[in-house]
């Protein structure tokens, strides 16, 4: 990396969750600083200040310049975290045999093309395809997501519906029959968004923020008066 930016930088942290590195000349403000998402765990740049005050400025001088320094500098960040792509795509072949010795009756193929290169990765797990024959409606929905990797490619996905509801109203009753005297939680996303549509037309935006500040108070309250005080808020609006 240092050879390509063809200038000294030091790293202030350097570990598996973020990276934030500056220029060593003394007084250059130049600094970049990448940090792992926590829902997605891809790398991404969150700031950067591009500008050399010392020898430095003359190569990342030019938006051309800059912008190939920044696309490279982001690559270089996400192999230091997770690793290469080329080491990943040669793990494929051991995955493959991983799943199918821990998960028995999954099915994951690995295959390449006359060159070698890897060409399709496919895997549905025995508890998916079991599922599917005994409780689904016989209809797959097709997907496909393309992937901005290094290697580019396509994600295919195949899902199915519930043979007795689309929705979660099918697993309400078999979990309280199977799971009895156990307690059952709800998303708080989803409460919230169905709680946003039930108002809908009832109150103006102001009362629904403030019900749904409330609803996620109550949801983490530290005990139980701190909880029914949020519900009184919530009744009164």
């Amino acid at each position: 990396m240092r050879s390509m930016l063809k200038f000294a930088f030091r790293f202030i942290k350097n570990d598996g969750h973020r990276v934030t590195a500056k220029c060593k000349a003394e007084g250059c403000p130049w600094s970049i600083h990448a940090s792992k998402g926590s829902a997605t765990q891809l790398i991404s740049i969150k700031t950067m200040n591009p500008t050399h005050t010392c020898r430095g400025a003359a190569v990342s001088s030019g938006p051309q310049a800059t912008g190939s320094w920044a696309w490279r500098g982001k690559e270089s960040a996400q192999e230091h975290l997770q690793g290469s792509h080329k080491d990943a795509y040669s793990q494929l072949p051991s995955l493959c045999d991983r799943i199918m010795e821990t998960n028995p009756g999954s099915l994951a193929t690995f295959t390449t093309k006359e060159d070698s290169s890897f060409h399709r990765l496919s895997i549905s797990f025995h508890a998916t395809l079991s599922g599917f024959v005994q409780g689904c409606r016989p209809l797959l929905f097709l997907d496909s997501i393309p992937l901005k990797s290094k290697y580019q490619g396509t994600l295919l996905t195949a899902t199915a519906a519930d043979g007795d509801d689309d929705r979660q109203n099918g697993l309400q009753e078999p979990i309280c029959e199977i799971f009895k005297g156990s307690y059952h939680g709800y998303c708080l996303r989803c409460i919230a968004e169905q709680l946003v549509r039930d108002l809908k037309g009832q109150c103006s935006q102001e009362v629904k923020r403030i019900v749904i500040e409330d609803l996620h108070h109550a949801d983490f309250a530290p005990n139980p008066e701190d909880f029914n005080a949020s519900v009184e808020r919530i009744k009164k609006n």
